[in-house]
């Protein structure tokens, strides 16, 4: 038995909860994870999961080694790590999760600046707009726009970015342009789906205001309902990255600035329980100095 693989099968059993789905990331047979695990026991002398045809759990001993391989792993990791910084190279496989627009707009040129800046790395990216699960997807990383954090969430924050509520002049021309947000209750909306209440949330007297949308267009493509927008369909509230060359260039328009709502977080979320590799601190890093000149849409 190699013990610092048994180490690292324990960690990702006891994360996954799943002999099965430890085996199908390892493309081995589950077979080799259960005798993985009770090598590692009877090398022990101590139970470490409670097996049952439903669920795993950890014993009190599984928690307190869970805890030191953890430390262990995340020590021999950051050596490794190290040693690659010394010889001023870093290598290695990174996976990301990245919001569709944002990623393809504004993140791919910087992904692609540092790629060939770090020959040694290799870039999997994973473009869409739902919340992954890091650990059971095995990305090392994911970038994401959001007001809703969960607890348990490891984050940088990178910035935010503002939200505008836009439509073409010849669309506002027909309509009138609304000078408060519940006036948009009337109007054709173009909707991001998000799986929540059909609403657009606004800021008044420094408290939140929803406004419920009746959409004639969703989508769950910001750069869809920017298209949408331009051909003077309906009126859609924005991240400033996706509309403002078209607000600067007069195809859209910006109306209820005064009634802006609470920007997006741009954050750059980690596997929970996990070390930080460099290689992955130096993208951190990478993407956060890009994004910070980014003045035009992003406020850091």
């Amino acid at each position: 038995m190699d013990l610092i693989v048994a180490m690292r099968t324990f960690v990702k059993v006891a994360e996954m909860q799943s002999f099965a789905a430890v085996a199908a990331q390892a493309d081995a047979p589950r077979s080799w994870v259960s005798r993985q695990m009770s090598q590692l026991e009877a090398h022990l002398k101590v139970q470490l999961l409670t097996r049952s045809t439903r669920r795993l759990a950890l014993t009190s001993e599984g928690e307190s080694y869970l805890a030191a391989c953890r430390d262990i792993l995340q020590r021999i990791d950051e050596a490794e790590s190290q040693l690659a910084c010394t010889q001023h190279e870093l290598r290695g496989p990174l996976r990301l999760s990245l919001p569709h627009s944002f990623g393809l707009d504004v993140l791919m040129p910087d992904l692609v600046a540092f790629q060939c800046a770090h020959p040694g790395i290799t870039l999997d990216l994973d473009f869409n707009d739902r919340r992954v699960n890091l650990i059971e997807e095995q990305s090392d990383l994911a970038l994401r726009i959001t007001r809703d954090l969960h607890d348990l969430d490891i984050v940088r924050r990178l910035g935010s970015i503002d939200l505008r509520v836009v439509a073409s002049p010849a669309y506002w021309d027909q309509t009138g342009r609304p000078d408060h947000p519940q006036a948009l209750r009337t109007h054709r909306g173009l909707l991001y789906t998000s799986g929540q209440r059909n609403a657009w949330r606004f800021s008044e007297g420094g408290h939140e205001l929803l406004v419920d949308v009746q959409p004639v267009l969703q989508a769950s493509s910001g750069s869809a309902l920017v298209q949408a927008a331009l051909a003077g369909l309906g009126v859609t509230v924005q991240p400033q990255f996706l509309v403002h060359e078209h607000l600067a260039s007069g195809r859209l328009e910006a109306v209820l600035d005064s009634h802006r709502a609470p920007p997006l977080g741009v954050y750059a979320v980690l596997p929970s329980q996990r070390h930080i590799p460099q290689r992955v601190r130096a993208l951190i890093d990478h993407l956060a100095q890009s994004l910070e000149q980014r003045r035009e849409w992003l406020v850091v």
